[in-house]
């Protein structure tokens, strides 16, 4: 966050840049990105590491500097090649957890503090197909596409490019609820949270009857 506020206001990218860095070099130990850099953290959040693409996507925007996204982006791979293993198949992310290193503790953040979950139903969303988090994917997805495309590799930006539109297809055949015109909380949730009706607009997911139920909420 001081790195990106930083940058918007000067315009010098070298503090952004280090924290790039600092998550390339803690890949070297572990594909999922920390909520603690640079720093040995057992604290690992789905949530944090799908914005990968999207932090090199702001310093592509204000630098032009392929070389060094096309550089970076081995860490969106890393974190893709793990998470993948909890992809079912609709290619939906379900049931994740942090097997090798704490099998114990918590995968998804939402929104902190719990006050603020606008009563997510997290416990199912955990156990199932989470809104969220599959929304982070579909998000991560779509950057990706985009960035391997401004490198020059249109193999990997299709490979992507098939993957968030699958996603997406998914999303709205198992948690968009057509009768309330908004996304419920996971697959076996009939609750919609303000949390499960944001990213939709941010990443550019339309549903068949629009936003404006999900704009009101």
């Amino acid at each position: 966050i001081t790195g990106l506020s930083h940058l918007i206001l000067t315009g010098d990218v070298r503090i952004y840049k280090k924290f790039i860095m600092d998550c390339i070099n803690t890949s070297r130990h572990d594909p999922v990105i920390p909520c603690h850099l640079p720093v040995y953290h057992i604290n690992f959040l789905v949530d944090y590491s799908f914005l990968i693409p999207l932090f090199l996507e702001e310093y592509y925007n204000y630098t032009g500097d392929a070389q060094f996204v096309k550089k970076a982006l081995i860490v969106a791979e890393g974190v893709f090649e793990y998470f993948s293993q909890f992809l079912n198949n609709d290619k939906l992310l379900q049931n994740i957890r942090h097997m090798e290193k704490a099998p114990e503790i918590e995968t998804i953040l939402i929104d902190w503090p719990q006050n603020l979950r606008d009563d997510y139903d997290f416990e199912k969303a955990k156990k199932s197909v989470g809104t969220v988090i599959n929304m982070f994917l579909y998000g991560f997805a779509k950057t990706t596409s985009k960035l391997y495309s401004i490198v020059g590799d249109q193999k990997r930006s299709k490979e992507y490019e098939a993957l968030y539109t699958k996603v997406g297809e998914s999303l709205i055949k198992y948690t968009y609820n057509s009768e309330t015109k908004l996304f419920v909380d996971a697959t076996d949730s009939t609750h919609s949270a303000l949390h499960s009706n944001t990213l939709q607009m941010f990443f550019g997911l339309t549903p068949p009857d629009g936003f404006d139920n999900m704009a009101q909420l």
